[in-house]
């Protein structure tokens, strides 16, 4: 377990604890149906039986109906249904014509799976813009320390991406055998991941070593840096 590699221990992430979220979002100055809709929004984890017996405790019947009709009204249902029907046979489609052709599927890529070509263009960018960090100093500093030091940095910077045990637990290796490797790692807990699509493709890179030398190659199509500075 990753814990078993540190002085000081990994906490579960608040948004992955059902009972820490509603103690830091009951904070919040805002009513019950609010409070439930951003406590839906939130939450990471799986929606299981710990999610529901906060919620049931917490929340009273009109709430969730407040919660509900605030979220579905009559007057756009219509158009909301059509716009999701759409979305699906979009995706439908695309999911017949590649093997991947979602940025949050990328971390189960395999060698010889086929991307969609937009979401190669915007790997290539966004990992030339990954590799430019590695320009800044404090890399240059943290290669200077030892193996444990650059381990700790990363678990205590990490502030987006949620991995499991096991991927810290090859991280930590993969610095401890090959000193290199910590190029792969610095990044991924100082680029500004926003949504679940450039958490994807964070998680993928970290994770996944097939994927990860995959995106050398797009990283020389794409031909810049600064393009992809957007969109990391």
């Amino acid at each position: 377990m990753a814990n078993e590699h540190l002085d000081r221990k990994i906490g579960l992430p608040a948004c992955c604890d059902p009972e820490k979220l509603m103690e830091r979002i009951r904070t919040f100055p805002i009513s019950e149906p609010e409070m439930l809709n951003v406590y839906n929004r939130l939450y990471k984890g799986n929606k299981d039986t710990s999610f529901g017996s906060v919620v049931r405790k917490i929340f009273s019947k009109d709430s969730f109906d407040e919660a509900f009709e605030k979220a579905v009204k009559d007057d756009s249902y219509a158009a909301v249904k059509q716009a999701m029907d759409i979305k699906g046979e979009e995706i439908e489609k695309r999911c017949e014509e590649y093997d991947i052709s979602d940025p949050e599927d990328l971390p189960y890529y395999e060698v010889g799976d086929s991307i969609h070509p937009k979401i190669a263009e915007w790997i290539g960018n966004c990992f030339a813009f990954y590799r430019s960090i590695l320009k800044e100093e404090d890399f240059a500093k943290l290669m200077n320390k030892s193996p444990r030091e650059r381990c700790e940095w990363l678990v205590f910077q990490n502030r987006r991406l949620l991995l499991r045990d096991k991927d810290w637990d090859k991280i930590f290796g993969d610095i401890l055998e090959n000193p290199e490797s910590f190029a792969r790692y610095y990044p991924c807990v100082r680029v500004k991941i926003i949504g679940e699509e450039q958490a994807g493709l964070v998680r993928a890179i970290v994770t996944n070593d097939a994927f990860y030398q995959y995106t050398f190659s797009l990283e020389k199509e794409s031909g810049s840096e600064e393009e992809g500075a957007t969109d990391a």
